[in-house]
């Protein structure tokens, strides 16, 4: 169990060096490293009067590390949601295919059968 006080010294020791693990696993984005850390320092003041003392600095790291997990996810969600709402499947394929027609680089049966291996990406 941590008291307030000894809360307080572990944010201030602490602090620079779990912004600094941020910054670097964010590839130096300060507002989101910012961000980040705050919301570690924060989880840490709502649970520090369930904490051990043992090892808090290990716990600082490994909830920064989860955090900036957790941050990627919903990142690659939100870019794979935006990619995949501007993109209109069978507008895309039939650009592709008329380019590969215009190349005359595929005949018409193995042009058949890239149209279906895009589908099936795309599915």
């Amino acid at each position: 169990m941590i008291d307030k006080i000894k809360a307080d010294l572990i944010a201030k020791t602490h602090y620079e060096s779990v912004y600094k693990f941020c910054l670097v696993n964010l590839n130096h984005n300060t507002h989101d490293a910012q961000d980040i850390t705050q919301e570690v320092f924060l989880l840490f003041q709502e649970k520090s009067d369930t904490l051990e003392d043992f090892n808090i600095k290990g716990w600082l790291f490994k909830t920064a590390h989860l955090k900036i997990k957790e941050y990627n996810r919903k990142l690659k969600r939100e870019i794979n949601n935006t990619v995949l709402e501007d993109f209109d499947i069978e507008d895309e394929s039939a650009n592709v295919c008329a380019m590969l027609e215009e190349l005359n680089t595929f005949n018409s049966e193995d042009l058949e059968k890239y149209r279906n291996i895009v589908f099936e990406k795309l599915s």
